[in-house]
């Protein structure tokens, strides 16, 4: 009697791991689920973002640019004078500004010898 007794125990502990197991294999099929329609609308709309921002940006820099070299980015002073009499004072004032340059140095080898004699 002990030995169909513990027979059937194994059977039913072999049906509960079954059982425990297509449970678990459920859950985990709910936690891998499908997006669903309003989630891919939503990735949709930021991979057409993502798509289009560089496109934008490339125009809205030369958008800016154009505007700089017409000069209505900032009010323009009228006392100002031409930009080409400008450029030519800062060339100016840099070359009356710039440092004397020095001969160059000659190098030496590993040995401590001086490079370019023979």
């Amino acid at each position: 009697m002990w030995g169909r007794l513990e027979r059937q125990l194994a059977v039913e502990r072999e049906q509960l791991r079954r059982l425990v197991e297509t449970h678990r294999s459920l859950l985990e099929q709910c936690a891998v689920r499908a997006p669903s329609p309003i989630e891919l609308s939503a990735v949709e709309g930021i991979e057409a973002e993502v798509d289009t921002g560089p496109k934008r940006a490339a125009r809205l820099r030369q958008a800016i640019l154009k505007r700089a070299f017409e000069g209505s980015l900032v009010p323009q002073d009228p006392n100002d004078g031409p930009a080409g009499v400008l450029l030519e004072r800062i060339r100016g004032e840099r070359q009356a500004h710039a440092p004397v340059p020095r001969r160059p140095r000659r190098g030496y080898t590993q040995d401590g010898e001086p490079l370019g004699r023979p």
